[in-house]
């Protein structure tokens, strides 16, 4: 197994985005080998961008019950990070 997780990295880290089959190759890569580097920041990045996210619908929802927006108190309250 050790030696075709090497040609599939090989095969991975040689595929250009400018092919119109990347897509496929690259899926086809990491179905072989999914600790694969480049899933592995994928994921961290997908990750960084949900907390994100989380934290901004938080802080929006503070700033609405500041402003007395129109969520109510009692269901915003255990939104609310604050």
């Amino acid at each position: 197994m050790l030696i075709i997780n090497e040609h599939v990295r090989s095969i991975h880290a040689k595929s250009s985005p400018t092919d119109p089959n990347f897509l496929r190759v690259s899926v086809a890569c990491i179905s072989f080998d999914p600790a694969d580097a480049r899933s592995r920041i994928a994921h961290a990045d997908a990750e960084t961008d949900r907390r994100t996210t989380d934290e901004e619908r938080s802080l929006e929802i503070c700033e609405r019950m500041a402003a007395g927006g129109a969520l109510s108190a009692s269901r915003s309250l255990s939104l609310c990070p604050c």
